[in-house]
């Protein structure tokens, strides 16, 4: 596959669940593992069509729990598991909560390009 990706996107292991809207009602668990500034990559026990509506909760290290609002990128079959890792677009609402996981990313990039101290 060829990265198409404008930002660099970080491994996370986060728990989370989704709702697909007009598919159903139901909130289905997941986990988030990685993010990037204009989306995400999660699992899911079923394939999603592309461009379909997610709403996904997700619980940050800290503890604190978070919505965001996207559309499906693309949806392919991970390994014999039989989940799909789902790639998500992020719709920009401006909600604090959007905010709060760009800061989280930011995070990510700073500890990234921190220097690595050598051990003597």
């Amino acid at each position: 596959m060829i990265e198409k990706r404008a930002y660099q996107r970080f491994k996370v292991n986060l728990l989370g669940f989704f709702k697909a809207f007009g598919v159903s009602e139901d909130s289905f668990e997941t986990t988030v593992f990685n993010v990037g500034q204009e989306g995400l990559c999660f699992y899911s026990s079923f394939k999603l069509r592309e461009n379909q509506g997610i709403e996904l909760s997700l619980q940050l290290p800290n503890g604190e729990n978070i919505k965001v609002n996207g559309v499906t990128v693309w949806s392919e079959k991970k390994d014999k598991s039989g989940f799909y890792g789902v790639g998500l677009k992020l719709v920009r609402t401006g909600s604090e909560d959007e905010r709060i996981l760009m800061d989280f990313y930011r995070e990510k990039e700073l500890m990234e390009k921190k220097p690595k101290k050598k051990v003597l």
